[in-house]
């Protein structure tokens, strides 16, 4: 995907940084992109320089360096993308899931109108943020790095350790699974980016669920087949 984020001074492809500066402007699949007003935007995020992370169809994620330190990121939704699922709903949920420690604690969220366009036309449309805390690495990421020891020189205890803490943050996530559909919510999209985690002394700590864009209301509890499906998703990832 080709996202370019920029502030009104100055761009970079490479580096992917953003300099807010008048406006935030997010460029989304081609050709739409978003502008946000400066002016409207939270103070980590004005003062801020953000490093861009990963761009959906109705969201961006990005890290906020302040000061030499990055402690936060912020997640910028596109409200009005999908009916099912609007923003606001996607913050709440959100909200839900750091108050039970389920996904990462959030420090602060609003809403702030901007506009969407192609760059000759453009119409006013509101945007939510959420600004959490900064978590280390995924699932994901993690598992392609024990594949790169594996196929690279043979390093037996650095492995071992790797696969202990896969089952370890795999379990950890059933348990969190559980807990969400215990509140009455489960995931549509659950794979290994969709689960992060720090790492101490290279053990795995705080394992959390993100992107709660995909939840769907459910009310009979989870099952032991659901529990299967979701360690087979985690275990053996679809991309």
């Amino acid at each position: 995907m080709d996202t370019i984020v920029s502030g009104s001074v100055k761009e970079s492809r490479d580096s992917q940084d953003c300099w807010t500066t008048e406006n935030l402007e997010v460029k989304l699949p081609s050709p739409w992109f978003y502008r946000i007003p400066n002016s409207c935007l939270p103070e980590p995020i004005k003062s801020g320089r953000l490093e861009y992370v990963s761009c959906g169809e109705n969201a961006s994620v990005f890290l906020i360096h302040k000061n030499d330190e990055c402690k936060y990121a912020v997640k910028i939704i596109h409200d009005g993308t999908d009916i099912n699922f609007p923003a606001k709903e996607e913050v709440n949920v959100s909200l839900l899931m750091s108050d039970h420690n389920i996904g990462p604690k959030i420090f602060l969220f609003g809403e702030c109108q901007g506009e969407c366009g192609d760059g000759s036309s453009w119409f006013k449309i509101n945007f939510h943020f959420i600004i959490m805390e900064r978590m280390q690495t995924t699932l994901l990421s993690y598992m392609s790095e024990l594949d790169l020891l594996k196929n690279g020189k043979i390093d037996e205890t650095k492995i071992q350790s790797y696969e202990e803490n896969i089952e370890t943050i795999i379990n950890t996530a059933v348990d969190l699974a559980r807990s969400i559909w215990k509140l009455g919510y489960k995931s549509s999209d659950v794979h290994g980016g969709n689960l992060m985690f720090d790492l101490e002394h290279g053990k795995p700590l705080r394992v959390r669920w993100i992107d709660f864009e995909t939840m769907v209301r459910v009310k009979e509890p989870m099952t032991k087949r659901d529990e299967e499906y979701i360690i087979d998703l985690l275990r053996n990832p679809p991309f």
